[in-house]
């Protein structure tokens, strides 16, 4: 029986010796240089294949892994995987190296922590780990290279926010390019946990290959390895780049701050007698919140599993909730937590007893913390920790939990809190705090400063202490450092302040400063100690606020304003349109008076639509609603219809002896620019309303001119003269008062408010200049935008005289009865034929019904179907149908939309009598 078994061995160790000698095929993941690169077609390269021929040592071919590739090949392939990736029926051998990846960001870029990544563009090696993690994680903006080396050029060139590689190779290249834009935030968005990947069943080879692992470890050739690939670069300390400390790192400052306050209060006072278990003892009974956790969050999730200590959470019946991996690692020795798993399972009875009885301390008293020196015993292993425990919550649940930290002792030696040197744990809680501290003695000479402020002056300990101000920072920061220094020490207080100070690099930043004077047992100040908080961001969100609150009081005011005024600007028109019209009824009227009437009528009803048009556009502006619609367009005519319309506002209010006049500041005779010329025309429009109404002047000048890339428009009283010193002013900005709401008298209405907004959306800014008392002139300029000069379209003139259209049907879609009766008058005249259809069902059931009639003219608004959807269904069966719109809805994105479902043309109401002439002259021409 011996002898077969023997045999067996023997044969056994020869299928081994014989499987090693041949070439070994083994599958790798995607990774780039200096991980893995070709040096040719077939020569590989790299960390992973000079560590994987000294572990196999033998002849290697490697291939490219994917998920199921181990699974079909035979059970004799490899692969170098991480830990997570291993399949079913093989073995993982680890090898005492992790890539741990981080992210590197361009400076000042606003990422300052890993949940920041969520919503950033970052770059990432194709398939490589952080790829997986973000693609899974739902995360937007991933950008995949095929090197580590693109990686890092695309980044540095400006291309996206971040970029996430292996730290030491990121490192490798920041230091080889010299790229000088380029931080690392310092803590580590994954780690990846690599090893050889062996089938069960092939026992020598895992024999040979643990053994080769030792051996490398014990002629340190790991890291002569990494020394070879990485060169070993030292962490590069961040400019200027501030995590968010996230839950972990949270509560290990929260309770260094509250060791400080009770260690820092006892030194300086000279009674540091006490033990630190007392410390400990006093530390408990302070106050302090539970942490609202969301472990949904797959970063912070990803935080606490990483950690680099013990930990682990649990609810109150004592089972596992989460563990860090280094606590499944090095304590559980397993690869992933059982569920469930309860803290007997782990623990020894006593120190599970001693955890149970903890949380329901925490439950009673649920806002203090639990510290404590312990002992325990977990796989036969005997250990001594700190133990912290605190309360916590989860994300949308009511639930106490409990997140327990085993810390190791600061200090080399016995684990005792009394054995705690307490000028190092003073040291090690100050350098921990993220604001600037620093201490003085009476001379205000520096007696130290914790690292943050190391940073901040960028010189070490040594350079610092026993310096004054003046030394280190210069006389102009050093005087108003000593200003407030002088306050403490003389007067004995505490001085808070808050200013604008700058880094080392030049970068503003806001502080909260608070100095603190020092007393000897007598009361006598011997020194001081400063703390400076960083306040920038909440400072810039508080001007922020302050000026969005500025900003909405005064929106309030102009509609109060605004709804005050309106009252008085509609019944004015109004009064005039009613009382004229009673007038009309008087029989004794000639001929001439009842014309003078009906022009005073007509007069006041235009006013009162510029009042409605005014108060629509001032309600679209406040809600944001104004578009813009740029093309081009020929200047020259814009300005010539406003001059047109300057002269019929004119005759509307009775000015005639005011003398208007024009200037082209073009000598070409067509101007082509690219800007909305419907807004444009807007704002001539209200700048006209606004000086016509109330000027005193005998002349109005209006024209433009072109100065270098804008074009000044100006409506000048009394003067067209435009200076160079004119122009200097108006290039400055400045030098002119900008118009803005709170100058607008109350009596000019809202047109100028309005073509403010608009002249501020096409790009430019409004002015005004009072050289005479009550008679501003208006500047404003746009930017010039040039366009192909093209044959301009002259239309055809209106037409006034009443046309001839007998044997024609016209339908009219019309809801309002006195708007029909309004319509078939001005028709009738015509000789056409006219019908009338009250909603838009009827006027679809009468065309369809009715094959004589040659053109729609439809209103918007009606019941049971609105215009559009009528003229839709019209337009469905007969294609060629002419619709016309008549509508109180006619702004031009109105006009558009009735245009791109097939309507013809819109009449704007009120409807005037020659456009309607016009437009429906040109449609029935075509339909004969």
């Amino acid at each position: 029986m011996r002898i077969i078994f023997s045999l067996l061995v023997l044969i056994s160790l020869f299928v081994d010796a014989g499987f090693a000698q041949n070439t070994m095929k083994i599958y790798v993941p995607k990774l780039s240089a200096p991980y893995f690169f070709y040096e040719n077609e077939n020569e590989v390269n790299g960390f992973v294949p000079s560590l994987l021929n000294e572990l196999l040592q033998n002849p290697l071919e490697f291939a490219k892994y994917s998920d199921s590739i181990l699974k079909k090949e035979a059970v004799d392939q490899l692969g170098f995987l991480s830990e997570s990736s291993v399949p079913k029926g093989f073995r993982f051998i680890p090898v005492p190296h992790i890539i741990n990846y981080y992210v590197f960001v361009r400076t000042n870029t606003p990422i300052q922590s890993l949940s920041d990544l969520y919503h950033s563009k970052i770059i990432v090696l194709k398939n490589d780990l952080p790829y997986r993690v973000l693609y899974g994680n739902k995360a937007s903006f991933i950008l995949t290279v095929s090197s580590y080396e693109k990686v890092m050029e695309l980044l540095a060139s400006g291309i996206n926010d971040c970029a996430i590689v292996p730290y030491y190779v990121g490192s490798k290249i920041v230091k080889e390019k010299k790229y000088k834009n380029i931080d690392v935030i310092e803590t580590p968005f994954v780690s990846e946990h690599f090893g050889v990947v062996v089938p069960e069943t092939q026992t020598g080879l895992i024999q040979s290959v643990q053994a080769n692992i030792k051996k490398m470890i014990e002629n340190n050739r790991f890291k002569e390895l990494e020394n070879t690939y990485f060169d070993s670069i030292p962490i590069v300390k961040p400019v200027k780049i501030v995590s968010h400390i996230f839950l972990l790192v949270i509560v290990v400052i929260l309770i260094l701050v509250i060791l400080a306050l009770f260690v820092w209060n006892r030194l300086l006072m000279k009674e540091v007698s006490l033990s630190t278990k007392e410390y400990i003892e006093e530390l408990q009974k302070q106050n302090i919140t539970p942490i609202i956790i969301d472990l949904q969050n797959p970063f912070i999730k990803n935080i606490l599993e990483q950690s680099p200590i013990w930990l682990f959470i649990n609810d109150s019946y004592g089972n596992f909730k989460l563990t860090s991996n280094d606590f499944l690692e090095y304590a559980l020795k397993q690869d992933s937590m059982p569920d469930p798993l309860a803290l007997s399972d782990v623990f020894d009875g006593h120190f599970t007893e001693l955890l149970i009885s903890s949380d329901e301390r925490l439950m009673n008293q649920p806002t203090q913390m639990v510290i404590n020196e312990v002992s325990f015993t977990m796989k036969s292993v005997n250990y001594q920790k700190w133990m912290v425990k605190y309360p916590i919550r989860l994300t949308g649940s009511n639930e106490l939990l409990f997140i327990t930290l085993l810390i190791n002792p600061v200090v080399e030696g016995d684990l005792h809190f009394k054995s705690l040197s307490t000028e190092l744990l003073f040291r090690s809680v100050v350098d921990s705090l993220p604001d600037l501290i620093f201490y003085k003695n009476r001379k205000s000479q520096y007696l130290g400063a914790n690292r943050v402020f190391l940073e901040f002056t960028g010189k070490t300990l040594n350079e610092i202490v026993g310096k004054s101000d003046l030394e280190i920072f210069g006389a102009e920061r050093a005087e108003k450092y000593l200003k407030t220094d002088r306050i403490v020490f003389d007067e004995g207080v505490i001085w808070e302040g808050s200013e604008w100070d700058q880094w080392r690099n030049g970068e503003r930043v806001r502080f909260e400063d608070t100095k603190i004077p020092l007393l000897d047992p007598k009361g006598n100040v011997f020194g001081l100690v400063g703390i400076s908080h960083d306040i920038t961001r909440h400072f810039m969100v508080e001007q922020e606020l302050a000026q969005a609150k500025e900003k909405a009081e005064e929106s309030d005011r102009i509609k109060s304003t605004f709804l005050a005024n309106m009252s008085h600007e509609i019944r004015t028109p109004m009064n005039s349109i009613i009382g004229f019209s009673d007038l009309l009824a008087d029989a004794d009227l000639t001929i001439d008076q009842r014309v003078e009437i009906i022009d005073m009528i007509q007069s006041n009803g235009y006013t009162l639509i510029d009042i409605i048009d005014d108060i629509i556009d001032f309600s679209r502006i406040e809600s944001g609603q104004i578009h813009l619609k740029f093309s081009d367009f020929n200047l020259n005519e814009v300005v010539k219809d406003a001059y047109l319309y300057s002269l019929s506002k004119r005759n509307q209010l009775g000015k005639e002896h005011l003398n208007i006049s024009y200037t082209i500041g073009s000598i070409e005779d067509e101007y082509f620019i690219i800007t909305d010329p419907y807004r444009l025309r807007q704002v001539f429009k209200n700048l006209f309303n606004s000086t016509l109404r109330f000027s005193t002047a005998e002349n109005v000048f209006f024209g433009y001119i072109v100065h270098e890339n804008s074009i000044f428009f100006y409506l000048k009283n009394d003067n067209s003269i435009i200076s160079e010193r004119l122009l200097t002013k108006l290039k400055q900005e400045d030098s002119l008062v900008q118009i803005s709401f709170s100058e607008i008298e109350e009596s000019v209405g809202i047109s100028l408010i309005i073509a403010k907004n608009i002249i501020e959306m096409l790009g430019g800014k409004l002015w005004s200049e009072e050289l005479v008392p009550g008679r501003p002139d208006y500047y404003f300029n746009i930017p010039l935008k040039r366009a192909e000069v093209k044959t301009a379209f002259v239309p055809q003139a209106p037409i006034y005289d009443t046309p001839d259209w007998g044997g024609k049907t016209i339908l009219i879609a019309e809801d309002e009865i006195t708007n029909y009766i309004l319509l078939q008058g001005i028709l009738s005249k015509t000789h056409a034929k006219v019908l009338r259809a009250e909603n838009g069902a009827e006027a679809v059931a009468m065309y369809q019904s009715d094959p004589h009639i040659d053109l729609v003219l439809m209103d918007i608004r009606m019941p049971e179907m609105n215009g559009i959807d009528a003229s839709k269904k019209i337009l469905n069966s007969f294609p060629l149908a002419i619709i016309i719109a008549q509508t109180a809805y006619a702004m031009p994105e109105d006009k558009e939309l009735y245009l791109s479902i097939g309507m013809k043309a819109v009449l704007a109401k009120p409807i005037d009598p020659g456009e309607l002439y016009y437009l429906c002259n040109k449609y029935l021409k075509i339909k004969t």
